[in-house]
């Protein structure tokens, strides 16, 4: 199943995996995005379809 992340998801994902590295070694930040973001896809469903969420701050929010 193909998974893909919106370019503000990989932004958060970035910010934290520069995070992790300030407190870690270099390079552990890096090792940490590529461990997310396959966990994530080891979640997914396939062929799964899923309702957009209809509580009005997250749509607000640009999260639905």
């Amino acid at each position: 199943m193909d998974v893909f992340f919106t370019k503000k998801a990989k932004q958060a994902i970035d910010v934290i995996a520069d995070f992790v590295e300030s407190k870690n070694t270099h390079g552990s930040g890096n090792k940490f995005a590529i461990k997310f973001e396959q966990s994530i896809k080891q979640f997914a469903i396939d062929n799964a379809t899923y309702a957009k969420c209809n509580h009005n701050l997250l749509r607000v929010l640009g999260y639905s």
